[in-house]
């Protein structure tokens, strides 16, 4: 597994403006959590303003509990962890009633006899299947069915009967029966049905009412503060005016979270056994602001460590030197790991970043765990979980987020190549170092595994090995709210790419994004960008609400503007056709793609050009040397043999050293599609063009014109109008070569020759 990492003999580790050393006006403190035992801070009320962050479901515990982990503040006005354990959690049912549809219309009696069936029946059936099952209560509902699956009663306002049972005991696994055609919320767990019913929508501000919270000296959790709490902690507002009122004592701004970039290095004895961890770095970032973009992390800290190579001695002075670098050295494995856990525990972040951490390094890291036996595994998450055993997937594929969820209960998990895959998807290559080039525009060397035994010959190479570890747990952190993206329009090219953080204040309802467009005489027709919200703080973004597409109608004539007054009055005749053609040109050679294909093409004409001096040369030296009974003097005479024969032989050879070049070239040419290349971009302008268009435009254009203009006209105006270029210049290149050979063999040049020269090109 490659590791981006910088090489050994490099002076520096850290590019220009990159600094991995704790900020200046970073306290020390800062770095070490969970230090602040002052009391919460409550309301005018008594209530408790608590800022969520993330949750966990541990449905196996006895009873089962929901954990929500996120921040409060201190009466000190410092924010610190805080673990809300929610407990009293219900499960509730809708059981669809058998009814016919002439009695849900009049909703008559038989409405609520079908009800009380049901319920006797759901009795009857928890207590043959399910006798640990209690329910609490159970009520006739009305609810609108609007899903895609059909239902005997049809759509729309149906009865259901609601029976809320006590979480701790379970649910028969029922679907239908004599009196209720289907169960809906078997399968819905708990933490999804508190988040629906109290409307937690994602990470922001809650309030628990006064009295509603208490502290127990068990403690289930590593957090700062943890409260013990029910669902009716939770009051969420109903109407407009319940809203307003408790905006009104919301906290105005967000607290800071505390994130840890994490860069693993992972070494394989032979390629059937597994990974296992080498070196780990992280940097410590305690003031990240959620309602700020990533440039507002002042100060951070860094911590990194590294263990021996199988049994190995470290190098010499390795000890003293990774010491006054303030990186830790390990014996083994085991030690690595748990000085990780402790780092982890003393910082505790709230949010843990990483390059491939679902799908790489979580596995990693839950697989040395387990074959270990690291005790303390739990403490890599919030949760106090001594006597469970760490999660693994035991082999199977696709368990990444699970696995990944379960190990960092209460911390968020940044997977910065899962981010890059959603919000940059024209990349082709999602590495570290690409993100790193393209994103960051530094430079991250990668380290093969195979030269990781090397990194150990000195003190030197180790010392660099490990501060690269930690540059690339600091590149995870900067990777790591809105922005544009490419459809059709390029950045940079067509608009001004933008990316940043919106914040609504109180009150406010819309916000203005300016992207500023950038103009240029290109003919480009109607090009395309979006933008994309990304996430959200104390907001909800919808499925469909959170890309914004934007159509630049681009406004330049074809080919390009210098002609544009006669092209908009319909006078394209009056324009001289060397002007027109011209300006295709420009317009066309405007693509840097096209650009650059024409220039390599333009290049292996010529070689064939010189190909063919060369063909002349070896047929003159063919005859006046080889051949000829009195050998000519020639200016390859002492690189050449003195036999005949020999000279037959190498004149032979030097014959097809043309034919390879001219092969190769010409699949390059070929493999370049320059003018399929010409063809699809003005094909797309004109169908992009036209599918614009509103309707009142569409009708005085004729399909059948578009077709032929797309079909026939655009590749004829390519083959004739820009392809041809490319023999022309080939031809004038042919006729300079021929002159400058002409030049070199005759000594006195007649006038007559002079003019048959230049009839040369009217003859090709």
């Amino acid at each position: 597994m490659a590791e981006p990492v910088e090489s050994a003999s490099a002076p520096s580790t850290e590019p220009s403006g990159l600094s991995v050393t704790s900020g200046p006006n970073l306290p020390s403190e800062e770095l070490i959590a969970n230090g602040d035992q002052s009391e919460a801070q409550l309301d005018e009320q008594g209530g408790l303003w608590f800022f969520f962050v993330d949750a966990f479901e541990d449905d196996r515990s006895s009873p089962p509990r929901v954990y929500l982990f996120g921040k409060v503040q201190s009466v000190n006005g410092r924010f610190c962890s805080c673990c809300l354990v929610v407990e009293k959690l219900e499960r509730c049912v809708h059981l669809l009633l058998k009814v016919d549809q002439s009695d849900i219309e009049q909703n008559s009696e038989a409405v609520k006899m079908a009800a009380a069936a049901a319920d006797r029946e759901f009795d009857a059936m928890c207590q043959k299947q399910c006798p640990n099952a209690r329910k609490l209560r159970s009520k006739l509902k009305w609810r609108n069915y609007a899903f895609e699956k059909a239902l005997p009663q049809g759509l729309g306002h149906l009865p259901f009967l609601k029976v809320v049972c006590d979480a701790s005991g379970g649910l028969p696994g029922i679907l239908s029966g004599e009196n209720f055609s289907h169960a809906f919320g078997i399968q819905t767990s708990l933490l999804e049905r508190l988040v629906l019913t109290k409307q937690i929508m994602g990470p922001g501000w809650l309030r628990l009412k006064p009295g509603t919270f208490r502290q127990e000296s068990a403690r289930l959790s590593y957090c700062a503060k943890e409260f013990r709490i029910t669902p009716a902690s939770f009051h969420p507002p109903k109407t407009e005016e319940d809203k307003k009122d408790l905006a009104k004592s919301m906290p105005s701004i967000s607290p800071p979270l505390r994130l840890m970039s994490v860069s693993l290095q992972t070494v394989q004895q032979n390629p059937q056994a597994p990974h296992e961890v080498l070196a780990v770095a992280c940097t410590l970032h305690p003031n990240v602001s959620p309602d700020a973009s990533g440039a507002s992390q002042s100060g951070h800290g860094k911590w990194a460590a590294i263990r021996r190579l199988d049994s190995n001695p470290l190098p010499r002075d390795a000890d003293k030197v990774l010491a006054h670098a303030g990186i830790q050295s390990c014996n083994n494995e085991l030690h690595l790991l748990s000085l990780f856990l402790s780092k982890v525990q003393e910082f505790d972040p709230d949010v843990v970043a990483g390059h491939n951490a679902y799908a790489c390094d979580l596995d990693i890291l839950a697989a040395r765990f387990h074959q270990l036996k690291v005790h303390q595994w739990h403490k890599l998450g919030r949760l106090r979980r001594m006597k469970d055993r760490v999660p693994r997937t035991e082999g199977r594929q696709g368990q990444g987020f699970w696995v990944g969820s379960n190990l960092l209960a209460g911390r968020l998990v940044c997977d910065v190549l899962l981010q890059a895959k959603d919000l940059l998807p024209k990349m082709g290559c999602y590495d570290l170092p690409n993100l790193v080039k393209e994103q960051l525009h530094l430079s991250l060397d990668t380290v093969e595994p195979e030269s990781v035994a090397g990194l150990y010959d000195s003190a030197r190479s180790l010392k660099a090995f490990a501060e690269l570890k930690v540059r690339s747990a600091h590149c995870i952190a900067q990777l790591v709210d809105y922005h544009t993206f490419d459809i059709s329009a390029v950045r940079d090219v067509k608009y001004v790419g933008a990316k940043g953080t919106i914040r609504f204040e109180r009150g406010e309802m819309f916000k203005i994004l300016e992207i500023k467009l950038i103009e240029n005489e290109s003919f480009e027709a109607t090009l395309e960008f979006g933008i994309r919200l990304v996430m959200p703080w104390n907001a909800v973004l919808g499925n469909y609400l959170s890309v914004c597409r934007v159509v630049v109608a681009d406004d330049d004539t074809f080919p390009t503007n210098r002609n544009h007054d006669l092209l908009r009055r319909d006078r394209a005749a009056e324009i001289h056709p060397m002007v027109l053609w011209k300006e295709y040109l420009r317009m066309t050679l405007k693509d840097k793609n096209v650009r650059k294909a024409a220039t390599y093409n333009l290049l292996t004409d010529q070689v064939r050009n010189f190909s063919y001096l060369w063909q002349v040369m070896l047929t003159k030296y063919l005859i006046d040397q080889v051949l000829a009974d009195e050998i000519q003097p020639f200016f390859t005479d002492p690189m050449m043999p003195k036999g005949r024969e020999e000279r037959v032989w190498v004149t032979l050879g030097l014959s097809f050293v043309p034919h390879a070049v001219m092969l190769l070239l010409n699949r390059m040419k070929a493999e370049r599609r320059i003018q399929g290349m010409v063809v699809n971009q003005l094909q797309g302008n004109l169908l992009r063009k036209y599918l614009n268009y509103n309707e009142t435009s569409r009708e005085y254009v004729s399909t059948s014109d578009l077709a032929m203009a797309i079909t026939r006209d655009v590749p004829e105006l390519v083959e004739h109008g820009f392809m041809g270029i490319f023999q022309l210049v080939e031809n004038l290149g042919l006729v300079l070569v021929l002159g400058v050979l002409m030049l070199a063999q005759s000594t006195e040049i007649s006038a007559l020759t002079f003019i048959l020269f230049l009839l040369i090109p009217i003859a090709m």
